[in-house]
C-alpha cells in the first residue's frame, strides 16, 4: 500500500514519439486527496491501479477518476487491474472490471502483476499511443 506519493519516470518510443511518462503512485486514503487533486491537475491521461485482492480498492477507483475528471477533465484513463497472478486471492473477476471500465468512461480496462510483469509495458503502450493519436 502507497503512503503518499511514490514519483517516477518511463521514457519510451511509440511509433517514432518519444514520450517521457511522469508517474505518480499516490496513496488512496481520504488524507491524501488534496495530494491527489495537485497531480491529477493538467495531466493528459492516467492509468487507474487497483488491487484484484481488495474489494474496497476497486471500489475507491470511481472516486480517484471523479476526482481526476475534476482536475482535469479532458485527461482519458485506462482502470488496471494489478496482481492478477494472485488468483486464488481475487475479489475482482474480469467482468466486472470490465463493466466498470465502460461505466466509468475508461478507454479500456486491463489486468497486470507488477510482480510478474504481466501487461504492465503494455499499459503504458496503450494510453501512450492514445494519446499520440488523440494529439494528431
Amino acid at each position: 500500500m502507497t503512503i503518499g506519493m511514490e514519483p517516477y519516470s518511463r521514457y519510451e518510443t511509440i511509433e517514432g514519439t518519444k514520450i517521457c511518462y511522469s508517474l505518480w503512485d499516490i496513496a488512496g486514503q481520504d488524507r491524501f486527496k488534496v495530494m491527489r487533486g495537485m497531480f491529477f491537475r493538467g495531466a493528459m491521461g492516467a492509468l487507474v491501479v487497483f488491487d484484484l485482492t481488495r474489494r474496497e480498492s476497486f471500489n475507491n477507483a470511481q472516486t480517484w477518476i471523479n476526482e481526476a475528471k475534476e482536475e482535469s477533465p479532458d485527461q482519458i484513463f485506462i482502470l488496471v487491474g494489478n496482481k492478477n497472478d494472485l488468483e486464488d486471492l481475487r475479489e475482482i473477476s474480469t467482468e466486472e472490471g470490465t463493466t466498470k471500465a465502460k461505466e466509468m468512461g475508461a478507454i479500456d480496462y486491463i489486468e497486470t502483476s507488477a510482480l510478474t510483469g504481466t501487461n504492465v509495458a503494455e499499459s503504458f503502450k496503450h494510453i501512450g499511443k492514445t494519446l499520440i493519436d488523440k494529439r494528431k
